[in-house]
């Protein structure tokens, strides 16, 4: 009887560790990851956040770059994910290091382009020169009302009223242009969204335009 019980135990024991249900001390399934940093140059994708205030005193900064496909390395037989970069930025007199999770302020200048460029590790340039004139210029007063003029690619313009946040797509404006009275409580605001392909001296970045246009019903 002890046998029948000892053998009984025995399968048990084996139905369960087959169906999982037995702990082992160990997670088999778990893969070590490893990762590396990117420092040549490859095709990236960027947000470009511009904020233009009623003293037209535009503002812009990068960030959020990735990259557009996945990329991996094999060193000494290992596997190698990439999952940051590192370049040198350079815009006007500034010259830094920077990685994909960097925030870079950017001068528009005064023909409303940004221009910059980026480094990678055997010094190759890839530089940038973004045209948001149509950004910083996309409104006019016009007696009690402001015409808000999207840019060509611009996809959509958002505009929030006291208890919700409509939008307007390209397609939907015949003349690309938004009308919206100029007075307001606490003065009026409108967001602008497009993405811009085929970017820098490379053509192959993408950059995702964010702009934010406000001003106040006594700023002119």
């Amino acid at each position: 009887m002890k046998k029948i019980a000892a053998l009984f135990s025995v399968l048990s024991a084996v139905i369960l560790s087959s169906c999982g249900l037995l702990g082992t001390g160990a997670d088999t399934d778990t893969v070590q990851r490893h990762y590396y940093t990117i420092k040549a140059h490859i095709p990236l994708t960027m947000n470009l956040t511009v904020r233009c205030p009623y003293d037209s005193n535009c503002s812009a900064y990068l960030n959020n770059f990735d990259f557009q496909e996945q990329y991996t390395e094999i060193i000494g037989g290992i596997t190698y994910d990439a999952d940051n970069c590192e370049y040198t930025f350079k815009t006007n007199s500034v010259l830094k290091t920077m990685t994909c999770d960097s925030t870079l302020y950017l001068q528009i200048h005064d023909d409303g382009h940004v221009r910059f460029s980026l480094f990678d590790s055997t010094h190759a340039e890839k530089s940038y020169d973004i045209d948001l004139g149509g950004v910083t210029h996309s409104w006019t007063r016009r007696g009690d009302s402001v015409d808000v003029t999207l840019p060509d690619y611009v996809d959509r313009i958002g505009i929030d009223s006291a208890t919700t946040r409509r939008f307007f797509y390209r397609d939907s404006l015949p003349d690309r242009t938004v009308t919206l009275p100029y007075e307001g409580p606490s003065g009026r605001d409108y967001s602008l969204r497009g993405n811009l392909s085929g970017q820098s001296s490379y053509g192959t970045d993408s950059v995702l335009v964010s702009a934010v246009g406000y001003w106040r019903p006594d700023s002119l």
